[in-house]
């Protein structure tokens, strides 16, 4: 679930599923095109993003060439279509197997456009963490277990910048 303050986001998300092939013998991730959600939220709303859940590999598969996806204002009832991206050019994925987006990193507020000056400024990156809980502490621990020394060694060197 995604907080935000009120105001106009312009949000990145795709669709990320593994399906089981030949039995669960092999498997098949699918990415699917990139879909734009343009929010506009006052205080006190409420917005979902969702999207046609494919029934099967081959429907999912489509959505490499189209992401049929929208954003809902739980308040209002109105819900507005997402534009089309690119692919995969976003770090939130939308899974088959959950109702909402777990994770954020491609939510830019639109306010942050640069004016038009002639000269062009890059937009700053947003603020993005995750919560503090359990379970997103025993995340890290499994994945520093999978380190090797050297990407340890890396990986400090990293967080001491």
């Amino acid at each position: 679930m995604l907080h935000l303050q009120p105001g106009a986001y312009r949000i990145h998300a795709f669709y990320r599923n593994g399906f089981d092939i030949d039995g669960g013998i092999s498997h098949e991730v699918v990415r699917g095109r990139t879909a734009i959600f343009e929010i506009d939220g006052r205080a006190g709303e409420r917005w979902a993003l969702d999207f046609e859940r494919p029934e099967n590999l081959a429907e999912a598969r489509r959505f490499r060439d189209r992401f049929p996806a929208w954003a809902s204002n739980l308040s209002t009832g109105e819900r507005f279509p997402a534009g089309e991206g690119g692919r995969n050019v976003s770090m939130l994925s939308l899974t088959g197997s959950v109702e909402r987006p777990t994770e954020a990193t491609s939510v830019q507020p639109l306010g942050s456009q640069p004016q038009d000056s002639g000269t062009a400024r890059p937009d700053p990156a947003p603020m993005v963490t995750l919560p503090h809980s359990d379970a997103t502490l025993e995340t890290l621990k499994q994945l520093w277990n999978l380190l090797g020394p050297q990407s340890r060694k890396a990986f400090l060197e990293w967080t001491a910048q």
